[in-house]
């Protein structure tokens, strides 16, 4: 007995540095379980928690083997994404379940699951990290319920860890980095037309066309970030391959790995780890390793608004060294295009300031973007942009 209990205690104290080296099934789970602890342990004091956790016990659980798998749609810094093309369900499963009953009735056309890469199942370090950010981003998508957020639709039945583990949500059409060059396009060939005095007026329109549809996706997603700051959570990570679209062309925010939540009591601005994010998004503060807090975001939001509206490159050329010389340290920042509005260059140097005080607020941002849209329309002399949908998208916020 004593041999046992020896042997019990030291099995309880295992930490991640003593697993076998060889990772079999049994040692993937027990890594993703001190994962998935950690996370729980982050989280478990703070206010979505409660919430977050009751959705995801009511989420939809499915098995691998009741999916249609179709192709793979992209890969991040931990998991793979892959179109789901069907669902089998189970009887037992759907009776009294609402969530399962959504899903079967097709309220959305198709989904995707995302699971860790294989590439990870052969380092400890490598697994731990992907694990860890598959329940953070469970997490997330549990706690959020915004239109421009991206929805948790269900989730594996087997435990974190496993080689068929998957989170499912709706299948998104491409991303805001795809859209930029979409938007490249259409303005190169539509200013060509201007040059050559082709239907100058009816070209005007199309290019005020564009920038509306582009102030809309950002009116979108800034109050999607809004909600995020709401709920105490900083993205972290916001940059245009983070932001994509629905079937239906809605703005759907996503990819929450790197996301935190953040205590309200707490002094501003936060000791959170620093360097976490995309550098050529990330703000000085974040990349200095300094505290910071929901304005990183926005400097974040401020960069990407900017690539968006101009679509130009963002930092063409530049090293990290020379990134963190030049933008970090010297505070240089892209040069502002003449196209642009006052309003509209005024909002993004405030949102990319360095002293992270002088930065609005999400909200704020969303505000000043609707009044943009609304400027642009009467200078169209009609509107796209109905009340109706305007009444829609502050219920958003």
């Amino acid at each position: 007995m004593a041999a046992a209990s020896k042997h019990s205690a030291a099995t309880s104290a295992t930490s991640l540095e003593s697993l076998e080296t060889e990772l079999s099934r049994g040692t993937l789970l027990k890594i993703a379980a001190k994962a998935k602890e950690v996370v729980q342990l982050r989280f478990r004091s703070l206010g979505n928690f409660e919430c977050a956790t009751r959705r995801i016990d009511h989420c939809p659980k499915l098995a691998i083997e009741q999916l249609l798998i179709g192709e793979r749609l992209g890969k991040g810094g931990f998991g793979v994404v892959t179109e789901i093309k069907g669902i089998s369900f189970d009887r037992t499963d759907i009776s009294g379940n609402d969530e399962f009953a959504k899903l079967q009735n097709g309220e959305c056309s198709r989904y995707a699951i995302k699971m860790l890469d294989d590439s990870h199942c052969g380092d400890r370090k490598a697994f731990f990290s992907g694990s860890r950010d598959m329940a953070v981003e469970a997490y997330i998508l549990a706690a959020m319920n915004h239109p421009n957020i991206l929805s948790l639709r269900g989730i594996s039945k087997e435990p974190l860890g496993s080689k068929n583990f998957f989170l499912m949500f709706d299948r998104l059409y491409g991303t805001l980095k795809d859209r930029n060059q979409e938007w490249k396009l259409k303005q190169h060939d539509l200013t060509r037309s201007v040059k050559k005095l082709v239907k100058p007026k009816a070209t005007t329109e199309k290019l005020r066309d564009i920038l509306e549809t582009k102030l809309r996706v950002l009116c979108d997603l800034s109050s999607a970030v809004a909600h995020l700051h709401q709920r105490n959570v900083l993205d972290r990570d916001v940059k245009p391959d983070n932001v994509g679209f629905d079937i239906s062309g809605n703005v759907k925010l996503f990819d929450f790995g790197l996301s935190t939540e953040v205590d309200p009591v707490w002094p501003k601005p936060y000791n959170l780890t620093g360097m976490v994010g995309s550098l050529a998004y990330m703000a000085p503060e974040v990349h200095l390793r300094k505290p910071y807090d929901e304005s990183s975001d926005i400097y974040s939001l401020g960069l990407l608004f900017w690539k968006t509206l101009t679509l130009q490159p963002l930092f063409p050329q530049m090293t990290p060294n020379l990134l963190k010389e030049w933008v970090v340290i010297r505070g240089i920042r892209p040069l502002m295009d003449s196209s642009l509005s006052d309003t509209l260059r005024t909002l993004i140097n405030s949102m990319w300031d360095a002293d992270p005080k002088q930065r609005p607020r999400a909200v704020q941002v969303t505000l000043a973007l609707r009044h943009e849209i609304a400027a642009v329309e009467a200078k169209s002399g009609f509107s796209t942009y109905s009340t109706s949908f305007l009444r829609s998208r502050r219920r958003a916020l």
